[in-house]
């Protein structure tokens, strides 16, 4: 199983709080999703993040397009952006290059099954 690790920034006053729980929901009900995790975080500087960690079983691709509509969907609500990890560093997930989305989609794919 492949593992998403995405940031989402928030604009400060936000209900953080709220924001994850929102945000689990929404990951948990996509199909090829398992075992979400979020949580908040607080920086020493700046808006509080949500931390979202998705297990995934399929569906890459999908959910990538998933977490763009969910900050389009949670804008007025304070939420700023989405930034996942790829390769050791944080993009932000609508500003994707061609090599960081196939890098991305390459560690979401899960691995054939050893026969």
């Amino acid at each position: 199983m492949a593992k998403l690790i995405a940031h989402v920034l928030t604009e400060e006053g936000t209900d953080v709080q709220t924001t994850a729980g929102e945000l689990k929901d929404y990951l948990t009900a996509l199909p090829g999703t398992d075992g979400v995790r979020t949580k908040v975080e607080k920086p020493r500087v700046g808006p509080a993040e949500v931390l979202a960690v998705v297990q995934i079983i399929e569906g890459g691709v999908k959910l990538i397009k998933m977490l763009v509509a969910f900050v389009e969907e949670h804008q007025s609500k304070g939420v700023k952006g989405i930034e996942v990890e790829v390769d050791g560093h944080r993009v932000a997930v609508d500003k994707l290059t061609p090599a960081e989305r196939d890098a991305l989609v390459a560690a979401l794919t899960p691995a054939p099954a050893a026969g």
